[in-house]
């Protein structure tokens, strides 16, 4: 969802929008933040217009992988990333695994920077 504001524009996701650019383009926010968090953390950092919404209920959910640093990304390619096709939502993503064991936290300064946003 696209809300414009005086001057800015800025894209609004929360967990179950699809992501409408990038290397998870058509990827519902919530599937990327279990498989890799530090894509939306990067997202949340270096896209001035990203925003979501719901940020605190996607913290709350764990995620499968802890330990992705996207600064060790090769450009374009999420084919190491196994198994993120196998759901279509993250509904049933929830349904079939439990993530509450594998917490990954944003820092206060990427929470911070988001929740700015949404003023």
């Amino acid at each position: 969802m696209t809300t414009i504001y005086v001057g800015k524009i800025y894209h609004r996701y929360k967990k179950d929008s699809k992501l409408d650019f990038g290397l998870y383009k058509g990827k519902e926010l919530g599937i990327v933040y279990a498989f890799d968090p530090g894509y939306i953390d990067w997202c949340i950092n270096n896209i001035h217009q990203f925003y979501i919404e719901d940020i605190d209920d996607l913290i709350s959910y764990g995620v499968i992988n802890q330990d992705m640093n996207w600064q060790y990304r090769a450009v374009g390619e999420q084919s190491f990333i196994p198994n993120i096709d196998a759901f279509d939502t993250f509904e049933e993503l929830l349904e079939i695994i439990a993530l509450s064991e594998r917490k990954s936290f944003f820092s206060s300064e990427t929470v911070k920077k988001n929740k700015n946003r949404g003023c």
